[in-house]
């Protein structure tokens, strides 16, 4: 590990649980710096640790995706110093809200969530679990909308030579309402296609304000997704928005566009004023 990411845990004032997993835990905490000042952090305490994550990590530096400060590894400690969302996730906001979002709203977050799944692909990474919890939200005075979406938790996330290939699911780190249906029968791999797909399950929830497959239950919704049967986009008041979805749910997912050209068109939509009120 590059001494410039080296973090000793003795700089770390930790804090409260923000969440737990079964294989980590994340906190917020405050990084005592070199040069005296101070810096609200999330740290990530994994107990098996993949050096994958953080090579991946290190190497991507995106507004929409969130930044890897350093970490600390002194005495067997697993931990990644990230910096700080201070607005929670974005699945978690969508449901705070009384309504849903402001059509130009909803496009504004739409197009920064693909902007950071395309630079990720653009640099051979496969995130493997795109989904609204995994976008986490950070105030931004200079931002129209609240703020700035960064795409979270590569802990699955995987390297490969060629952007369009394949790599095999890792069981247990599905998560069903945002898969692929070759993610869930496992007969294929996971692709840069498969979180295209996953990613328009995330702008779905953004022009709607609604729950993926909210009166389904675990079985149901893995059929349905199985079967080809899509998310009703009808709601959605945004001209040609629900087109591109069904291409990104298309069955075969050579047939999906990726994740540069979900950013281009939803860029064009905007830019061609095909948004209604």
């Amino acid at each position: 590990m590059s001494s410039k990411f080296q973090i000793s845990f003795s700089k770390l004032e930790i804090g409260s649980d923000i969440s737990i997993g079964k294989t980590s835990k994340v906190q917020r905490a405050i990084l005592n710096t070199e040069d005296g000042s101070t810096k609200e952090v999330a740290i990530k305490t994994f107990i098996d640790f993949r050096k994958e994550l953080f090579e991946i990590l290190a190497e991507i530096d995106h507004r929409n995706i969130i930044k890897l400060i350093g970490a600390v590894t002194e005495n067997d400690k697993k931990i990644l110093v990230m910096e700080y969302a201070n607005l929670g996730n974005l699945y978690d906001y969508l449901r705070k809200q009384n309504q849903r979002l402001n059509v130009h709203h909803s496009m504004e977050w739409a197009k920064q969530c693909s902007s950071g799944v395309a630079y990720i692909h653009s640099q051979g990474i496969i995130h493997r679990d795109i989904k609204s919890p995994n976008f986490l939200l950070n105030a931004d005075s200079s931002e129209k909308f609240v703020g700035v979406l960064k795409l979270c938790d590569f802990g699955i996330a995987h390297r490969v030579k060629d952007s369009k290939t394949s790599t095999r699911t890792i069981l247990g780190g599905l998560s069903l309402k945002w898969a692929a249906p070759e993610v869930i029968r496992d007969d294929d791999s996971c692709s840069i296609y498969s979180d295209v797909y996953s990613l328009a399950v995330v702008i779905w929830e953004l022009f709607t304000g609604k729950i993926p497959y909210d009166k389904h239950d675990k079985f149901d919704t893995q059929a349905a997704i199985c079967r080809g049967t899509t998310l009703n986009t009808k709601s959605i008041n945004c001209q040609d928005v629900p087109q591109l979805l069904d291409r990104c749910w298309s069955k075969e997912k050579s047939d999906r566009p990726e994740a540069r050209e979900v950013v281009e068109q939803l860029s064009k939509i905007s830019d061609d004023g095909k948004i209604s009120i």
